[in-house]
């Protein structure tokens, strides 16, 4: 299966954007139109649409699931598993545990500000890193 470059229609105001059929699959190739496009499924989905663009890609990321502690609040762009707060606060604190640390609820705060792109458990090593 060869690339095909075509047109594909913008879901801001159905203007023409780069775009190519991969098989059966259209890829699109433009950064702006792919968070319109994520945002829009989020509405539709009815989910939270907080989708962070990095210097590599995608991720998910929702300051709204964090704040209430519900549902998934975290996917790294280079993984399809979603993080909880709970999923977070557990790596910070065994983290913690592992390093003879007291752990304190505002590491993970820290910790979710951190989280751009990298694995969760990356980012909590950095940390810990920082405090010892």
């Amino acid at each position: 299966m060869g690339r095909i470059k075509r047109k594909h229609r913008s879901v801001f105001d159905q203007t023409p954007v780069k775009a190519e059929l991969i098989g059966s699959c259209t890829v699109i190739t433009d950064p702006v139109e792919w968070k319109g496009l994520l945002k829009r499924i989020a509405q539709v989905l009815r989910i939270s649409h907080d989708i962070q663009v990095s210097h590599r890609g995608y991720c998910f990321r929702s300051k709204e699931s964090w704040d209430s502690g519900t549902g998934v609040c975290y996917i790294p762009e280079t993984s399809d598993k979603g993080y909880t707060r709970n999923d977070i606060e557990v790596m910070a604190a065994t983290a913690c545990r592992e390093n003879a640390l007291d752990y304190s609820p505002v590491y993970a705060d820290e910790i979710f500000e951190r989280l751009t792109w990298a694995e969760p458990s990356e980012v909590v090593a950095d940390f810990i890193k920082t405090i010892i």
